[in-house]
């Protein structure tokens, strides 16, 4: 956009003017505000002339850019991608005024490693502790309120990969899954044969906890849940789940703790679980007549546990 088109109202220059120190700045900022009044820019004149209404939305802007924001990590379901329901959660929690990250996690969608789909709740914790040091990195970022909130697997990932790291202020659980500790479709001494094959060049023996199961009506259809870069766990990350007791370590958490179930979930036993056993302060919702995967992307549930957050 050409800068002549500051010059059309004084007193609009003079605050961009006053509040940025390069033209860059000034550029950006003045962009901003006429794509919030959706016209192209050679209609910039017109609203500018309306100077009442311009430098109202050009403070407000101004506001927004000079404050720092309150931050949250969103993190979704067991290997899930990025784009799936933590997405969901992440965009109204942005419209709230919130800074969100959400990102996959290693071995999932587009980050690297092998094999795809790999879960171990201590490379997750890994990743989440990497994800809170990308955000304190981040000038427009208020470093003391960055918090954390994860859904299904990751709600429990996150208060125990989380749960000593002093830069998280808060952690919030949605619908946990608690149960990976007892999914054993093997033994422990087959799954440990099964990935020692992988890694002399055999094939990769997969886990789909989806099928047949009612999450099918969300990952298998593409108006909800379906992502074509999500696939099924390789089988042998039994191994780690079977070392991982998220109930135990939720103990350990340090920092206010939220605990949202859906009343007809078969993951609220688990919810309540994970709450009984957190210290306080903690705090618990129940959201009336969802079931689990209605959690992830029904809007009128999806907009209830935000307002709790």
């Amino acid at each position: 956009m050409n800068i002549t088109l500051y010059q059309c109202a004084a007193d609009v220059q003079a605050a961009l003017d006053h509040h940025f120190a390069t033209e860059a700045e000034r550029q950006d900022t003045l962009e901003a505000v006429i794509g919030q009044f959706d016209v192209k820019a050679q209609s910039v004149i017109g609203y500018i002339k309306n100077q009442e209404a311009t430098e109202t939305m050009l403070e407000e802007h101004i506001k927004q850019m000079s404050e720092k924001l309150k931050a949250i990590i969103v993190d979704g379901p067991m290997y899930s991608v990025k784009e799936q329901t933590q997405s969901i959660y992440a965009q109204l929690l942005a419209e709230a005024g919130y800074a969100t990250l959400v990102f996959d996690h290693s071995y999932i969608g587009a980050s690297e490693g092998h094999p795809r789909g790999y879960e171990d709740p201590e490379i997750k914790g890994a990743d989440l502790r990497s994800a809170v040091s990308f955000l304190q990195t981040l000038d427009n970022i208020d470093k003391d309120h960055i918090g954390a909130v994860g859904i299904c697997g990751s709600g429990v990932y996150v208060p125990n990969g989380l749960r000593n790291d002093n830069r998280v202020k808060a952690i919030a659980s949605i619908a946990p899954f608690i149960m990976m500790t007892d999914i054993k479709t093997n033994t422990d001494e087959n799954l440990m044969k099964m990935k020692a094959d992988y890694e002399k060049g055999g094939e990769v023996q997969r886990l789909d906890l989806i099928k047949g199961s009612e999450g099918e009506a969300y990952y298998r259809n593409p108006d909800r849940g379906a992502a074509v870069q999500a696939c099924p766990t390789p089988v042998w990350s039994q191994l780690a789940w079977h070392q991982f007791h998220p109930t135990e370590t939720v103990r350990e958490l340090k920092v206010p703790y939220l605990v949202i179930a859906g009343e007809k979930a078969f993951t609220t036993e688990g919810a309540k679980e994970m709450f009984d056993n957190a210290p306080n302060p903690k705090y618990f919702h129940l959201t009336l007549g969802a079931t689990h995967f209605e959690m992830y992307d029904m809007v009128k549930y999806v907009k209830e546990n935000v307002n709790e957050l």
